[in-house]
């Protein structure tokens, strides 16, 4: 282990078995020491990523104290708060399209030692549904946060619509946190929630002419280069913008002509290959990629079951429902 993960490793640790344990970094507790300050550096990078994977791996019991955890996704808040509702970036080497990893840390992990970590040439699209189904949301939800603060412009995270504070309390994620930090439950689901309501919802990799959503592409309505609204945690209520919830909700269909109410989510559009075409020509685009749906095998570079050559669907979780019943993959955009 080199000396800067064995130091980032000693201040991380803690008593394992201590859901709750916020104690100071130091031994010597002294008056003026606060439960509530972060022991993480104050400039985190790739090391200190890595460690904290590292002992997520290595240990199921571990997790970052409650304190470090917040302060991660405040730091991540932050950052993703100066960012546009659909960002658009430049690569001169890859960017890898990550899709649903819904609490897979194994995968996350996997893609990582695959792919390697982000950097100039090596950029990174997480495509929402980080949490929920999966057992280590958390985990997997404070790596992808550190990555954001350690290469802030070579990782992107596109909001799901799993990162719903409505969503996330049936599908599991609530219960996580619940679970992991029973005595700070009230302070950090307050973070989580303010954190959803920051993500952005689609990147455009301007390189390759390709954009991204988590689920469908933005109606005629949307103008990707100059919408930037305020959403909020939550999307489900009625007052929401129905045409961004649909950026989050919706599904192709190839035998649609027009689009209909997606009746099998309760949420969203059915759409087809002419909305497709027709978003890609109004913003130059050559390929649409998604994420939302599980798919058996990974994915073939084209998603023959839409559209031929311009509609790609991602989903990077392996264990779709936790039954290790399906391939995982991640797209590479041609640049």
């Amino acid at each position: 282990m080199d000396n800067a993960r064995e130091r980032v490793v000693s201040m991380l640790s803690f008593a394992l078995n201590d859901i709750e344990n916020e104690r100071p970094s130091s031994a010597k507790s002294t008056p003026s020491s606060s439960a509530a300050s972060s022991s993480l550096p104050e400039d985190i990078d790739i090391n200190t990523v890595r460690a904290i994977k590292d002992t997520f791996l290595t240990s199921s019991s571990f997790r970052l104290p409650a304190s470090d955890f917040k302060d991660l996704i405040r730091r991540a808040r932050s950052l993703l708060q100066k960012e546009s509702m659909f960002n658009r970036i430049s690569c001169s080497g890859e960017t890898h399209v990550v899709g649903d990893l819904h609490g897979s840390l194994e995968d996350l992990a996997r893609i990582i030692s695959l792919k390697g970590y982000p950097s100039s040439t090596n950029k990174y699209i997480f495509n929402g549904d980080f949490v929920d189904r999966g057992p280590r949301s958390v985990e997997v939800l404070s790596i992808i946060l550190g990555l954001k603060i350690a290469c802030p412009d070579d990782v992107f995270l596109n909001r799901g619509n799993h990162e719903d504070h409505a969503i996330s309390t049936v599908y599991g994620f609530k219960d996580e946190i619940q679970d992991k930090y029973t005595r700070s439950m009230t302070s950090v689901w307050s973070e989580i929630c303010k954190l959803f309501a920051a993500l952005p919802l689609g990147t455009l990799l301007e390189t390759s002419r390709v954009f991204t959503s988590h689920a469908g592409p933005p109606d005629a309505s949307i103008d990707i280069n100059k919408d930037d609204i305020d959403l909020t945690s939550s999307l489900m209520s009625d007052d929401v913008d129905q045409r961004f919830v649909n950026v989050l909700w919706s599904d192709p269909d190839v035998t649609e002509v027009e689009t209909r109410m997606n009746d099998k989510r309760g949420c969203g559009i059915i759409y087809g290959p002419d909305e497709v075409r027709n978003f890609l020509l109004r913003h130059d685009l050559r390929t649409f990629v998604r994420s939302h749906e599980c798919v058996m095998n990974g994915t073939p570079l084209k998603d023959k079951r839409y559209l031929k050559n311009d509609h790609h669907l991602c989903h990077a979780a392996s264990i779709a429902c936790f039954e290790k019943i399906n391939d995982g993959n991640v797209i590479i955009p041609v640049t």
